[in-house]
């Protein structure tokens, strides 16, 4: 049995696989440059195996995102912006349960 996919079915598949990766990069680049900003106070606290350990992720997965690779699940998101002091909105990403404003991004991180 043969599969017939259009040229113009492949093409929207391709934009919005295109798009989506564009999105996770500019994430990507969010939660690096708000990452390295706040590592030049506290240097040591901001590596990204000290967020990966506190946020309670692997090392690998901050980097990932950093990179555009992955976009963090919105439990995560929540959690990285907390230690960050941003609210997710800060970090590009839309927090659909999330406070207006993003308040209370400063909250410190429960169990």
């Amino acid at each position: 049995m043969a599969v017939i996919v259009s040229a113009t079915t492949c093409g929207i598949e391709f934009e919005i696989a295109g798009r989506e990766a564009g999105y996770a990069q500019g994430v990507g680049n969010r939660i690096r440059e708000i990452r390295l900003q706040r590592a030049k106070e506290y240097p040591q606290a901001f590596t990204r195996a000290a967020i990966a350990a506190r946020i309670g992720v692997l090392e690998r997965t901050i980097m990932d995102w950093e990179l555009g690779k992955h976009r963090p699940s919105i439990r995560n998101a929540r959690r990285l912006a907390r230690f960050l002091q941003v609210s997710v909105d800060e970090l590009g990403l839309d927090d659909p349960d999330g406070p207006p404003g993003g308040e209370g991004a400063g909250a410190e991180l429960g169990p």
